[in-house]
């Protein structure tokens, strides 16, 4: 069955409506002449339900792929700052044994200097974790909100649907 065929497609109303039309015309019959305007309507109808049922489902597939590029995007960052995290892990590791190795031949002051270095090194690994976790919130909120738009454009081609269904009873 072609599109143009299906039940729902509006085509068999539309030449309904036309043969209505011309035989209204022909006959001067208004009834007839309005059945070929509510068919028409009808048509109409089903295709803007078509059309809104069509641009929801782009907008939930756009939306569902923003949402994956986002996590890709966002596993992406997470690695990096885990990589970035490790190195800077390990070049801590590194610096420590050194400064051990100088705290044994060196002076309190010394020893001091390298303890503050290595806490201001894990400040610096907790901002970078901190600003991550809110990184990884505003783009659930963005997800989030996209998702919405998708049930509001499903929900408006529903309506739409159920408009269609409505007329095409009345008729």
């Amino acid at each position: 069955m072609t599109p143009s065929d299906a039940p729902s497609s509006g085509l068999g109303d539309r030449i309904a409506g036309k043969v209505k039309g011309a035989a209204g015309a022909l006959l001067g019959d208004e009834q007839l002449a309005r059945e070929a305007e509510l068919h028409e309507e009808r048509a109409d109808a089903k295709h803007a339900a078509r059309e809104r049922t069509a641009e929801a489902q782009e907008a939930e597939a756009h939306a569902e792929l923003a949402a994956r590029e986002r996590d890709l995007v966002a596993e992406e960052d997470a690695l990096a700052r885990e990589r970035a995290s490790q190195a800077r892990e390990e070049r801590l590791a590194a610096e420590r044994h050194r400064t051990d190795q100088q705290i044994e031949q060196a002076d309190e002051a010394r020893r001091a200097a390298a303890t503050a270095e290595a806490q201001a090194a894990q400040r610096a690994v907790s901002l970078d974790e901190a600003d991550a976790t809110r990184r990884r919130e505003a783009e659930q909120r963005e997800i989030d909100a996209l998702q919405a738009e998708a049930t509001r454009a499903r929900a408006n081609a529903q309506a739409l649907d159920a408009e269609a269904s409505r007329t095409e009873e009345q008729s």
